[in-house]
C-alpha cells in the first residue's frame, strides 16, 4: 500500500473476511470463481488497426509517451504528513502553480539523493534504458488502457519484496486470474505462441484506466482503451487514408474509355484487352498522372469516380485527426493541422499537452509505484516517490511577470521572493528582513507636514504683491532700498 493509505489508521485495508467486503465481492465476483477473467474487447485490433496502421494514432501516442518518459523520478523523505497530503492533492490539479507546488514540497519533504530504489528506476533491466522502459509502459497504457510491469527480486531474506529489476509485460497478451470471492485478483497469465506463464499478483503492477464496462464477469478489472471510445473515428480515419491511397495508385482508372464513332466497328475482347494493357503501360500509376492520351480513333470518356474534393476525403481526414487528438487531450496543431497552426496556438498547445495528457499519466504512474514498488524498500513509510516537472520548459512560470509582481510585494522578505522563484534562501540574516521603499510613510505622519494654500511673495515681512487687475503686464523691477 502507499504511504497515505498505510500510515493513517482510518484507511487500513479491511480483511477479506470482513462481512461487508465479502458481500460486495459476492455481488461482483460470484460468477468468476477460480478462473481467468476475459476482456470484452479486442486489444490486438487496436495494435493492428491503430498504432501499427494509423499515422495519427502513432504520432499521438509517440508524442505523449516520449514526453512523459523524459520526466525523471525523485525520492523524498516525508517531513510533514499533512503537507504531503496537500502536495499530492495539489499536484493533481490542472491549474497548478509551480512556485506554490515548490513551496509546499519543501515544507512536506526532504530530498533523498542515495537510495537503492532510485537505482531500479534509473536502470530497470539490462536490456532497456529508463527512457525506453517508461515509453514502453506508457505506450501500452495509452493504446490499450492497461500497462503491466513485472518485478524480479528475492522471495526471502532481508531483501524480500525488493524488486531489483523490472520488465514490461505485453498488455495485449495478459489475462487476470481470479481466485474467486475471497481473492478477485490472484495472479496474471501471459499467453504467447501457445505457451502460458502464470505470475503471482504481488509481482505484477497493473496500471489501468477507469472503465464503466461491467458487461462480463469482472470485466471492470481491465482498463478502457481510448480507442474503444474512438472505434468509429479510427475506422473512418483508416478508410479515408485507404481511399486516398487507392486514388493515387489507380490515378488513370477513374472512368470508362469507349469507342464513340458509330461508323467504326466495335472493339473485340482482344482489342479491349490490348487497349487496357497499352493504357496501363503508358498512363497507369501516380507518376504518369495527367499525361494526355493520343489516339487516331474517336473515343468517348465517362467518368465513374469522384475527386477527393467531391468525396470530401481531405476534410474527413482533418476531422478524424482532431477527434483522435481530442480523445487523448492533445491539440491537433501539434500534428501540423494546417487550419489550427499559429505561433500562439503552438505555444499554448505545448503547455496543454503537458497539463492535459502527460501529467495525468505521470500522476497515475507515480501513485501506482508508491503503492507497488516503494513498500518493499520502505518498511516505515518515510518515503514518497514523485516526478520532477521542472524539466518541462512549457510548465515554467512567466518569470518577467512574476518578477514584476514580486517587486510590488513589499510585505515579503528577499528570501521569500527567492523561494517563489524556486531558488534556495541565502544565509545572510538581512535576506530574511522585510524591506520597504523610502518614499512611503504612515498616514498619521502626513498631518505634521505644513500645507501651502497659496504662494506668497514677501519682503521684510511685507506683502509686495500687486493685486491682479486682469491686465497682462511685464513685471517691473523693485526700487532699491535706501
Amino acid at each position: 500500500m502507499g504511504i497515505f493509505s498505510r500510515k493513517a489508521a482510518a484507511f487500513k485495508p479491511l480483511p477479506m473476511t470482513d462481512p461487508s467486503l465479502m458481500m460486495l465481492n459476492q455481488m461482483l465476483y460470484n460468477y468468476v470463481m477460480h478462473s481467468s477473467v476475459y476482456q470484452s474487447d479486442n486489444p490486438q485490433g487496436y495494435i493492428d488497426n491503430g498504432y501499427m496502421l494509423n499515422a495519427d494514432v502513432y504520432a499521438i501516442i509517440k508524442r505523449i509517451s516520449k514526453t512523459a518518459a523524459s520526466c525523471p523520478f525523485v525520492l523524498h523523505e516525508i517531513k510533514s504528513k499533512s503537507d504531503a497530503l496537500k502536495y499530492a492533492g495539489m499536484s493533481r490539479m490542472s491549474n497548478q502553480k509551480n512556485h506554490e507546488l515548490h513551496k509546499l514540497r519543501k515544507k512536506a519533504f526532504a530530498p533523498v539523493t542515495d537510495n537503492p530504489i532510485m537505482n531500479v528506476l534509473k536502470n530497470p533491466n539490462p536490456d532497456q534504458s529508463a527512457f525506453e522502459f517508461w515509453e514502453n509502459y506508457l505506450g501500452f497504457k495509452l493504446l490499450l488502457g492497461n500497462g503491466y510491469i513485472y518485478g524480479a527480486g528475492p522471495d526471502a531474506g532481508n531483501n524480500a519484496g525488493q524488486f531489483q529489476q523490472m520488465y514490461i509485460l505485453p498488455a495485449h497478451l495478459m489475462q487476470i486470474v481470479s481466485g474467486g470471492i475471497m481473492e478477485p485478483v490472484a495472479g496474471y497469465k501471459m499467453m504467447y505462441r501457445g505457451t502460458t506463464q502464470t505470475l503471482p499478483a504481488e509481482r505484477v503492477m497493473h496500471g489501468r484506466n477507469w472503465t464503466p464496462d461491467y458487461s462480463g464477469p469482472a470485466s471492470h478489472l481491465y482498463g478502457l482503451s481510448p480507442l474503444r471510445a474512438a472505434s468509429q473515428v479510427l475506422m473512418m480515419s483508416n478508410d479515408a487514408v485507404t481511399a486516398s491511397a487507392k486514388m493515387f495508385t489507380n490515378m488513370g482508372a477513374q472512368g470508362v474509355l469507349y469507342m464513340d464513332d458509330p461508323q467504326a466497328q466495335a472493339w473485340t475482347k482482344e482489342q479491349q484487352q490490348a487497349m487496357n494493357d497499352s493504357y496501363n503501360n503508358k498512363y497507369g500509376g501516380p507518376n504518369k498522372a495527367g499525361t494526355p492520351i493520343i489516339t487516331s480513333s474517336k473515343v468517348g470518356w465517362q467518368q465513374i469516380g469522384m475527386s477527393p474534393v467531391d468525396l470530401n476525403i481531405i476534410e474527413s481526414q482533418k476531422m478524424t485527426q482532431r477527434q483522435l487528438c481530442n480523445i487523448y487531450g492533445m491539440s491537433s496543431s501539434l500534428l501540423n493541422d494546417p487550419d489550427n497552426k499559429t505561433y500562439n496556438n503552438m505555444e499554448q498547445a505545448k503547455k496543454e499537452l503537458i497539463t492535459n495528457a502527460v501529467l495525468p499519466e505521470l500522476i497515475s504512474l507515480r501513485d501506482d509505484l508508491n503503492r507497488w514498488l516503494l513498500p518493499g524498500y520502505d518498511k516505515t513509510g518515510r518515503f514518497y516517490l514523485d516526478f520532477d516537472i521542472s524539466v518541462f520548459p512549457e510548465m515554467a512560470e512567466d518569470l518577467d511577470t512574476m518578477a514584476t509582481t514580486l517587486v510590488k510585494c513589499t510585505w515579503m522578505s528577499t528570501n521569500e521572493k527567492r523561494e517563489s522563484y524556486g531558488l534556495e534562501p541565502m544565509p545572510d540574516p538581512l535576506m530574511d528582513k522585510i524591506l520597504i521603499p523610502n518614499n512611503v510613510m504612515l498616514l498619521d505622519d502626513l498631518e505634521s507636514i505644513p500645507q501651502i494654500d497659496e504662494l506668497e511673495l514677501t519682503s521684510d515681512g511685507a506683502n509686495d504683491a500687486e493685486p491682479d487687475t486682469g491686465d497682462s503686464k511685464e513685471p517691473q523691477p523693485k526700487a532699491p532700498k535706501k
